[in-house]
């Protein structure tokens, strides 16, 4: 079998690829959870409010507040 130039692209790319893939894949699992830690520490440091509402659907809904914003 005989493999030009261009093949030779392709099999290199599918590597780069797939680390590119879970680079972001990591890095969203990441902010996920930087998220949520800031999230906590700003509910005990009392600058996080929030309120669970029902809207017109019957659903529940959370209203958030940071800093008594609105």
């Amino acid at each position: 079998m005989y493999l030009d130039e261009s093949h030779l692209y392709f099999l290199l790319w599918i590597p780069v690829a797939y680390g590119i893939y879970r680079a972001f894949k990591k890095h969203g699992e990441e902010q996920y959870s930087e998220g949520i830690a800031d999230a906590i520490c700003m509910h005990h440091a009392g600058t996080l409010k929030y309120d669970i509402i029902v809207n017109e659907d019957g659903e529940e809904d959370i209203e958030i507040k940071i800093n008594g914003g609105k």
